[in-house]
């Protein structure tokens, strides 16, 4: 500080004939408090936060041979300081924050800030350098600051005898503090002598860049790399610059700042196994754009291989913003992947474009844009992009494939969008793959992906995405949400898709069924799901699901296990038990309906094998309905059959039969129909029951009757819902 203030002193000694530099190291940051190019007026008087009434003319160099004339660019352009249309005022800080001018001297303000953001100001700093030349016709002194000890054409100036600072003084080597006079709040003692100033400030250690221009950033902490997409920059000087990265030992965690790399350019990686292996805790930001045409595991690796648990020293979180990344064909996993046994990691706001590699069958995958290796922590996906604009099909995004058994793998995929469709009405493979435990899918948008979502784990929360295969199927299955491994038979455990939107048509250009097992899973099962409040766009030939999907109830404690309510423009499924007939009593229950269940055109009566309702799974008291329609009339004569019910009893395990309807005859309370073997003919009723769990309800018919050529038919109309 001392030192600072002597040096401005000689400044405005001579300042009439110099320039000045107005500087301040750094002096902008973002909101991460990492340096940051931002936008500078540098006024005359302070505005403050309001508008600059006078600029400052700035100029090019120290040299103040030419002033800037540029709109909106640098503050300064001494690369080319011929030039004045290279810098501006108002411009910009440099890369670093550093606020670099060079004016007449003076005493100026630096305001902070967009025309249409939030400004503030303060005094412009000068650090005194520069040059210039020309004549002394007129030199000034200031009393008790500068002394002209001679004429105006060859000046001397000299600090006077009684010396006082118009600021802070700073010295470069020592201040005997028995010379100074006046309060010194800040220094303490009789004599200070020998005060170290430091003479410079640097980057934070723990601040790394790459870019295709280091300029003045030190090479220990600056990796410069070529961004034309065509050299390979893979090599010993990358190798070296991760392993000081690595090497990081300070607080907190290293920031790897990934610059350059413009519009149509990017950082190629083509040597075989040269990647970006983080193996320390590390936050990645870019912008830039990464080729990865190399043949290997990986384009950026999180964490080292081999661990067998999690540490202490993975605990923190690994970070990557902001990157750009194409190619990925020759990758055998990911173009980001998480090691195992890594605790966390935040992939955010990332493109991927045409990435990753073509596979032959959708549904299958060779590589992923991201990969959670098994028995990782946990990890965020969100707000990525990833985009097909070729024609190559069945690329893949992102993936999370195991850790349920170990209760690991919590994976949190918020807010990305991936268009798989591309030039040529061309399919992708598989959008997100989730096998890990309690995961949530939130507010993601997929389109055109034969398995936009595939679930294989424990746990699974999916929450307002918007889904449309785009008619993409795989292994025959049209879905927005596949589960089950593939070739593994498995139980997919514990699922909530609540609030998806989508087209769910039936057919053509959009999907079939909102949920539906893989086609490539052997025997998978859905255990305890719920689907809830989801919405079909476009239409209503669409299904929740098959009628044949089973979903299993998993639960001792007597509670609902699967569940369907308020789905809109979807077909709900509601099971009806029938042995043969094509529904295999699924375990759904839709809202309060344990069965809705239509035996038509039946010739005869029914019996308890023929006509299962349904088996709960808990213990409540249920309403069971029964309506026995006549619907073709017998040649000569007929008798409409009764309908009971048929169960174990909760409170005394005993088997009942109990009456739904009466016998039809005119005038019977719950029939209708004044004349017998008439088409319309019916009766109807309703009785509560208390099964016992597990034990099935059956729909018997008594009394049927039928005389003549042509049989009579009925139909008999069951529903069973809770009381």
């Amino acid at each position: 500080m001392l030192n600072r203030l002597i040096a401005v002193f000689f400044l405005l000694s001579s300042g009439l004939a110099f320039g000045q530099a107005i500087t301040e190291v750094p002096v902008t940051k973002d909101n991460n408090n990492r340096p940051a190019t931002t936008y500078v007026t540098i006024c005359s008087t302070n505005p403050g936060g309001g508008t600059c009434g006078s600029t400052v003319t700035t100029y090019t160099s120290a040299t103040l041979a030419t002033a800037c004339s540029g709109t909106g660019v640098a503050l300064n352009n001494t690369a080319n300081a011929s030039a004045g249309s290279g810098c501006s005022n108002p411009g910009y800080s440099d890369q670093n924050g550093n606020i670099l001018a060079f004016t007449a001297a003076g005493t100026y303000y630096c305001q902070i800030g967009n025309p249409n953001s939030v400004k503030f100001s303060i005094p412009c700093p000068s650090n005194g350098t520069g040059g210039g030349s020309g004549t002394v016709t007129s030199v000034t002194g200031t009393a008790n600051q500068v002394a002209v000890a001679t004429g105006t054409t060859t000046p001397v100036l000299s600090i006077p005898a009684t010396f006082i600072a118009p600021g802070t003084i700073s010295a470069a080597t020592s201040i005997d503090a028995t010379k100074l006079l006046g309060n010194l709040p800040a220094l303490n003692g009789s004599a200070l002598t020998n005060i170290t100033v430091p003479t410079g400030v640097g980057i934070n250690t723990g601040v790394f860049y790459i870019s295709n221009n280091c300029s003045t950033l030190p090479t220990s902490q600056c990796l410069p790399l070529v961004d034309d997409d065509s050299t390979d920059n893979c090599g010993a000087a990358l190798t070296a610059f991760m392993a000081s990265v690595n090497a990081y030992a300070g607080p907190g965690v290293p920031s790897v700042i990934i610059q350059g790399s413009g519009v149509g350019k990017a950082y190629k990686f083509a040597t075989t196994n040269c990647h970006l292996a983080f193996l320390i805790p590390t936050h990645v930001q870019g912008p830039a754009t990464f080729d990865c045409a190399q043949t290997g595991t990986n384009c950026i690796q999180l964490g080292p291989t081999g661990l067998s648990g999690l540490t202490g020293a993975q605990a923190q979180m690994y970070s990557v913003h902001d990157l750009t990344f194409v190619g990925g064909a020759s990758l055998t996993v990911a173009g980001i992947e998480q090691e195992p046994y890594i605790s966390n990691a935040d992939i955010t706001h990332n493109r991927f474009t045409n990435f990753g590699a073509t596979n032959a069958t959708a549904g299958s995958c060779t590589n992923f844009a991201f990969q959670m290796d098994q028995n990782a922590a946990e990890s965020t996906v969100s707000y990525n992009e990833w985009v097909v604009t070729d024609s190559t099909t069945n690329r893949c995004g992102f993936n999370n494939p195991l850790g349920f058994a170990a209760g690991t793998n919590t994976m949190f995929f918020l807010g990305n969008t991936l268009g798989g469709f591309g030039s040529s009405s061309n399919c992708s493979s598989q959008g997100v793959v989730d096998g890990g435990s309690y995961g949530l899918t939130r507010d993601n948008n997929i389109y055109g992906f034969g398995v936009p979502i595939r679930l294989q784990g424990v746990g699974h929360t999916l929450v307002g995405n918007r889904i449309d295969t785009a008619g993409c199927t795989a292994n025959g299955i049209n879905a927005n949400i596949h589960f089950g491994q593939s070739g593994v038979a498995s139980a997919v455990t514990g699922v909530t898709i609540k609030d998806s939107v989508g087209p769910i048509v039936g057919a053509g250009s959009h999907t079939r069924y909102l949920l539906n097992q893989a086609g490539d899973s052997t025997s998978s099962t859905i255990v305890n799901a719920v689907l809830i409040s989801n919405i079909s766009s476009n239409g209503s030939n669409g299904d929740l699901f098959p009628g044949t999907m089973n979903c299993t109830v998993n639960d001792s404690g007597g509670h609902n296990g699967c569940y369907e309510y308020g789905n809109i423009n979807i077909a709900s499924h509601v099971p009806c038990g029938i042995s043969g007939a094509g529904d295999l009593g699924t375990g759904w229950q839709l809202e309060n309906i344990y069965a809705n269940c239509n035996f038509g055109g039946k010739t005869a009566n029914l019996t308890g094998t023929q006509a299962t309702l349904f088996t709960p799974g808990l213990s409540k008291a249920i309403n069971v309905s029964c309506e026995i329609l006549l619907t073709t009339a017998a040649t000569t004569s007929s008798t409409l059959p009764t309908c009971s019910v048929v169960y174990t009893d909760l409170f005394t395990n005993t088997t009942q039969t109990v009456a739904i309807t009466p016998t039809w005859a005119t005038g019977t309370l719950g029939c209708s129909g004044t004349v017998t073997n008439t088409v319309g003919n019916s009766c109807k009723g309703v009785v509560p029951i208390t099964p016992k769990p597990t034990t099935a309800v059956n729909i018997v018919t008594g009394s049927y009757a039928s005389v003549g050529g042509t049989a009579m038919q009925y139909t008999a109309w069951v529903n069973a819902t809770a009381q």
